[in-house]
C-alpha cells in the first residue's frame, strides 16, 4: 500500500465515526462511534510493476446495537454512502460472519402502541378483524344492528 493511502484510510474511519442517523424505529438508527465493522474490503488498482496497491474507496457492513446491518462505502471525499441491508441480503454477504439479530422482548407498552397503530392503520391481525367487523356492520340494513 502506499504511503498516502493512509491518510485515505484514516479520513474514511473517521466519516465512519462521526456518521450518526436518528431515525425512527430507532432499530434502523445508526452511529458510526457504537457501530460494529462486520466485514472492511478494500478497493483499488495493484500495480505488480511497482507492487504497490493504491486504494480506491472502502466497502464495510457494520452492525448496529440492535443488530441491524448496514452497508457503508467510502473514498475519503467527505461524501460517504450508508445503506440499511435487510438480514437476508446480509446473510447471504457474509456468510459465516452474520449474526442473527437478537430476540427483542416487547414490553406492554410496546405491544399496546403496536396494536393500536395496526388498528388505526388497518393492518395486522386486529386491523383486519376491525376492517372485517366494519364492513360487515355497513352491509347490514340499518334496522339490523343493535347496539349495546
Amino acid at each position: 500500500m502506499r504511503g498516502d493511502d493512509q491518510s485515505i484510510l484514516r479520513r474514511i474511519d473517521e466519516e465512519f465515526r462521526t456518521l450518526v442517523i436518528d431515525i425512527i424505529p430507532l432499530e434502523l438508527s445508526f452511529d458510526g462511534r457504537t457501530a460494529e465493522i462486520v466485514d472492511d474490503r478494500q478497493e483499488g488498482i495493484f500495480d505488480s510493476g511497482s507492487n504497490t496497491f493504491t486504494l480506491h474507496r472502502i466497502c464495510r457492513f457494520a452492525r448496529n446495537t440492535y443488530g441491524e446491518y448496514f452497508y457503508f462505502v467510502s473514498d475519503g471525499s467527505g461524501r460517504p454512502y450508508l445503506k440499511h441491508v435487510p438480514h437476508s441480503n446480509a446473510k447471504i454477504a457474509l456468510g459465516s460472519k452474520y449474526l442473527a439479530p437478537p430476540l427483542k422482548l416487547m414490553s406492554a407498552q410496546e405491544i399496546f402502541q403496536q396494536r393500536q397503530h395496526q388498528l388505526q392503520m388497518g393492518t395486522g391481525e386486529f386491523g383486519a378483524k376491525l376492517i372485517q367487523l366494519c364492513t360487515t356492520v355497513s352491509d347490514r340494513p340499518q334496522s339490523a344492528i343493535q347496539w349495546k
